[in-house]
Order: structure tokens, then C-alpha cells, then sequence
């Protein structure tokens, strides 16, 4: 079973073979996140955040911690460090952000820069059992300590959290769904504009190209999405190394 000093080296030597380019076009704001790698006993996983119900946006869906680029940020690898110690509730020293991913344009035109890294997880009280599972309260399910001991997500932010392995993942490929996408010429303003004298304009409903969507289960979670088309193009990117 890999050690996670391991798979940090194979997975250095794979980003420096060309830098991060980008999945989509158009975009107006900008987000970074994290894909936190950590050590546990079901071997190398990667911790997963379950969004608060208190939120207005995607209440209770499954995401990795990030957010949106804050102007007093230097960069992308700041705002996915700063995100990640406050809604983990870790010290920033605790969060090692190794290097860029692909960069996602999504369809509602975010652009996501995001980021593989690990952390410094407090340690367990000798002879506890690991659940795999945290909660803003502490560890979920009996109250026995895990590989997520320590760990108080920020309430506002966050109800749970949970890891995946990645053996796990790579045994299990996503479900998928084909989304499909149209446009529509609305009224121009002011009026007046000769539409039939603009070269290659069409009128009307018009099909344009869709897009996959991939939903991961696991332990009665769906992972779907922006996380999901994230998680799966760095599975299937470093897929060689992650299986050694």
C-alpha cells in the first residue's frame, strides 16, 4: 500500500511534464480549491466536505474546500489555502498546497483554478478506531476518534466531513449523464438592430453543445457536479500514478 510521501513524488513528476491549461471558455469570476490528500488506514484518500444547509447555494451538496478569489488574495494557490484553513477549522502551517490542476470553465462561466495537496492531520488518541466521517461537533457516528480527530469545520460552512479512498475511486468509475444546452436570441438594446444583416445569425431556439456529467457514490453520499468533473479529470490524469 502506497505511503503518501509516495504518491506525492509520482504525482510531482506528472504535473512537471506540462503546466495547467484550461477545460472551458468564457468566464467572469474566479474560484480556486483544493483537493486535500491524506494518509489514513483504507490507504491514501481525499477529504470531501458536505456543504451547510444553512447555506442558499447548493445546501447539503458535496464539494472540496474553496471558494472565490478575495482581492487581498496574492493568488489562486492563496485563496485555495485560506478557504481550506477556515472552513476545516486547520491552521494554515497544516495545509500544503503542492501544485495546480487543470483549470475548469464551467458552464455558468466560473473559472476554477483547481489545486492537489495534503494535510497535516492532528493525530488520534492511542487505540482509537477510525470512522472516516467529521462533523462542526466532532468526530460522527459513536463518538470514537479517526484520521479526522481534531478537525472542527467551520458550522456556517460546513455540516460533515468525509474521506474517500482512492483505490476506492478508481475501482468504481462515475455514473453518467449527457446535459443538454440551448440558446436564444433575446430583444437588443436600444431596438433597431437589422438582425437578418448580421453574417451568421440564427434566430430562435438553437441546440448547442452539451456536456457529461459524472455522480460518484459512496457511503450514501453523491458526489456530482463542478467537484465531480474536477475529481474526474484528475483521476483520469494521474490515473497510472495513483494506482502504483
Amino acid at each position: 500500500m502506497d505511503t503518501l510521501s509516495e504518491l506525492l513524488t509520482r504525482l510531482e513528476a506528472k504535473r512537471a511534464q506540462r503546466p495547467p491549461r484550461l477545460q472551458r471558455q468564457n468566464y467572469k469570476r474566479d474560484a480556486a480549491v483544493l483537493l486535500p490528500l491524506i494518509q489514513t488506514t483504507d490507504g491514501v484518500a481525499l477529504l470531501f466536505e458536505v456543504r451547510s444547509k444553512k447555506l442558499k447555494a447548493q445546501p447539503r451538496e458535496i464539494c472540496f474546500p474553496g471558494g472565490r478569489v478575495e482581492c487581498t488574495d496574492g493568488d489562486y494557490a492563496s485563496t485555495a489555502l485560506r478557504e481550506t484553513s477556515e472552513e476545516l477549522g486547520l491552521p494554515a502551517a497544516s495545509v500544503h498546497v503542492d501544485g495546480p490542476l487543470d483549470w475548469l470553465l464551467t458552464s455558468w462561466a466560473v473559472l476554477v483554478q483547481p489545486f492537489v495537496g495534503h494535510l497535516d492531520l492532528p493525530m488520534p488518541p492511542p487505540g482509537a478506531e477510525e470512522t472516516g466521517v467529521a462533523s462542526p461537533q466532532g468526530v460522527a457516528g459513536n463518538g470514537v476518534a479517526s484520521v479526522l480527530h481534531g478537525l472542527r469545520p467551520n458550522p456556517d460552512e460546513v455540516d460533515e466531513l468525509f474521506y474517500v479512498p482512492v483505490q476506492y475511486l478508481l475501482a468504481h468509475p462515475p455514473r453518467t449523464a449527457r446535459v443538454r444546452m440551448y440558446s436564444e436570441i433575446g430583444e437588443i438594446e436600444p431596438p433597431g438592430l437589422p438582425l437578418s444583416q448580421v453574417p451568421g445569425m440564427v434566430t430562435g431556439r438553437r441546440e448547442r453543445p452539451g456536456f457529461d456529467l459524472y455522480f460518484y457514490e459512496y457511503a450514501g453520499h453523491v458526489i456530482w457536479g463542478m467537484t465531480a468533473e474536477i475529481l474526474h479529470g484528475f483521476l483520469a490524469r494521474f490515473e497510472e500514478e495513483l494506482r502504483q
